[in-house]
């Protein structure tokens, strides 16, 4: 996927071809928003292996000119053990740095209900690090952009984060499902006798 700047300042959006044959809707959305230059909010849906964590990367790459923060919910939990595990007077900073994260202006949070350690606790904290990100977003950024991917089906998002978060999240993301088997699957040789 390549976004290149023409002479005139506008850029253009060049998506892999599996995603085109796999996922229409999707990459239509996604390339109207790049082309077009919007701010966006996507939360992609599906199981593993259906190219949600490569079209994210994709989409960051193709914004040379622009920070990307990149959060991956499993090595997330550094911050959760460190918060659990400073002093008092420490746990300000934790929170400080968990917050400027969340507060970038473009962020993907990769992997969403794939904490570590698997813990209620650690699910309410992240779950407190979105409800940052979205109270930042309506707040005070309309130019920001988002996007979160999860193996995670509606119903159990739900269940882990509370309909109070996922109603959240609903109401500010375009919800993308990735319908497609897994690319590795597909792709993958199986040699037997």
């Amino acid at each position: 996927m390549n976004k290149q700047r023409f002479g005139d300042g506008t850029m253009k959006f060049t998506p892999p071809k599996n995603y085109e044959k796999n996922n229409p809707n999707i990459l239509k959305r996604v390339v109207d928003d790049m082309e077009n230059d919007k701010p966006f909010h996507y939360l992609f849906l599906g199981n593993a292996g259906v190219g949600k964590t490569a079209l994210a990367k994709l989409i960051r790459r193709s914004y040379l000119d622009e920070d990307w923060r990149w959060l991956n919910v499993r090595k997330f939990y550094r911050n959760y053990i460190e918060l659990m595990s400073t002093s008092y007077n420490d746990k300000y900073d934790v929170i400080r740095d968990s917050e400027k994260i969340m507060r970038a202006k473009n962020l993907v949070i990769d992997d969403l209900g794939n904490e570590r350690p698997n813990t209620a606790s650690a699910h309410d904290y992240m779950g407190s690090m979105l409800e940052e990100r979205y109270d930042w977003l309506t707040v005070s950024n309309k130019e920001a952009r988002t996007i979160i991917t999860t193996n995670l089906g509606a119903n159990e998002l739900h269940q882990i984060y509370g309909a109070r978060l996922i109603d959240r999240l609903e109401g500010l993301f375009t919800i993308m499902r990735f319908k497609n088997q897994s690319f590795r699957r597909v792709n993958r040789e199986i040699i037997e006798g």
